[in-house]
């Protein structure tokens, strides 16, 4: 039986024509991401999405678009990814000792290629540039009464 795939939240920050990356180190080399979490049980997306960026960045955020849904099988271990796409906006740096945020251009990204967590990275970022948004009333949540809200 194949093990469940993870539920990924990523969201694309973007301040000034920069995107908010992330540092992180794997087998001895830094590569890089945009804020991500997984999505935990019995949570809503936005609002993880939301919770998990502080924890990350440094930053807490704004949601305020849908990007997409992306599935991604790592290459060596078949380990299958789903991931939640958003859209924030910064709203306020907070005081952590989080040292490996920064904010790139799309040209930086872009020369970091070889050096992004996985190649949804890279299509998050072309979709964001297409602009390729959906509001976030598609996202639907079901209350227990029966009656599905939007978020």
């Amino acid at each position: 039986m194949t093990e469940a795939p993870h539920a990924i939240l990523d969201t694309v920050i973007y301040k000034d024509n920069r995107f908010l990356r992330m540092g992180d180190k794997s087998a001895d080399k830094i590569i890089y991401n945009q804020s991500a979490g997984r999505l935990k049980p019995a949570k809503y997306f936005i609002t993880d999405a939301e919770r998990e960026s502080p924890k990350k960045t440094d930053w807490k955020i704004k949601v305020f678009s849908f990007l997409g849904i992306c599935q991604y099988t790592l290459p060596y271990d078949e380990t299958h990814y789903e991931r939640y796409c958003f859209v924030a906006k910064p709203i306020a740096m907070i005081d952590s000792d989080i040292l490996d945020a920064c904010w790139l251009t799309r040209e930086e990204i872009i020369s970091l290629s070889s050096d992004l967590r996985s190649p949804i990275v890279f299509k998050m970022l072309h979709d964001f540039i297409r602009a390729s948004f959906y509001p976030l009333s598609i996202i639907r949540r079901d209350n227990g009464d029966d009656n599905f809200t939007q978020i």
